[in-house]
């Protein structure tokens, strides 16, 4: 599965490095030898460090079905494959939900870390 993901991601590389300025350094887009590097970015608890143990075929990195497990930036360089994943915890973005009961109810917020009545 991962050796499919890092053919796609040339083919994606290639293509967007043919609509690269002129003036752009060779190989802009990866840095250390046509190295990849590609991270989970998403809300909390949608699958992001599960998806790299799946990538993997091994846990690497812990999982939970309560939201905030990850709770630091974390990179995997996989030294046999051109490739370095990362994985970030959950991000929140408080200005596109209208409101605090709004979060709870995407469960964005954790009902045991509220404090107040909703």
């Amino acid at each position: 599965l991962l050796d499919i993901f890092i053919e796609e991601c040339k083919k994606v590389s290639l293509s967007s490095s043919s609509h690269n300025s002129p003036d752009a350094p060779p190989h802009s887009s990866h840095y250390a030898s046509d190295r990849f590097m590609v991270g989970m970015v998403g809300y909390p608890n949608v699958g992001k460090s599960s998806t790299i143990n799946v990538l993997l075929e091994e846990k690497r990195t812990a999982v939970s079905k309560t939201p905030g497990k990850t709770k630091h930036f974390q990179t995997l360089n996989l030294v046999d494959r051109p490739i370095t994943l990362c994985d970030c915890p959950g991000l929140v973005f408080p200005t596109f939900m209208s409101t605090r009961a709004e979060m709870v109810c995407n469960g964005l917020i954790r009902i045991a870390e509220l404090r107040d009545v909703i």
